[in-house]
């Protein structure tokens, strides 16, 4: 099952300006990609826990791990945090928005 051309594109890449080595690997960049349903019951038993954090949740939009988001530069979480946000639906861009933390905090 694969999703059709719709509105808006379902996937973007954010250049990093910092990029980053994790085991070996250079990341340059970071593909952000819109929800599913699975996505969804994963976000719901996040939000759920009482240790929550913003880079969790943007780890479900991105390809990479909550541990690299949170070594991100500050710019570069910025920029990727701002571009996060256009992925995530309608009724959590408005909560996720009030995340205002950085990566370590």
């Amino acid at each position: 099952m694969s999703f059709v051309e719709g509105p808006r594109p379902r996937t973007e890449t954010v250049a990093l300006e910092w990029p980053l080595e994790v085991d070996g690997a250079r990341i340059d960049q970071i593909a952000l990609r819109r929800l599913t349903g699975a996505d969804m019951v994963a976000l719901q038993d996040l939000v759920a826990q009482e240790n929550f954090a913003d880079h969790d949740l943007f780890a479900l939009v991105c390809d990479v791990s909550a541990e690299v988001i949170r070594a991100l530069d500050e710019d570069d979480w910025i920029a990727l945090r701002e571009k996060a946000l256009d992925f995530l639906p309608r009724r959590f861009r408005e909560a996720a928005a009030s995340l205002s933390r950085a990566p370590g905090a």
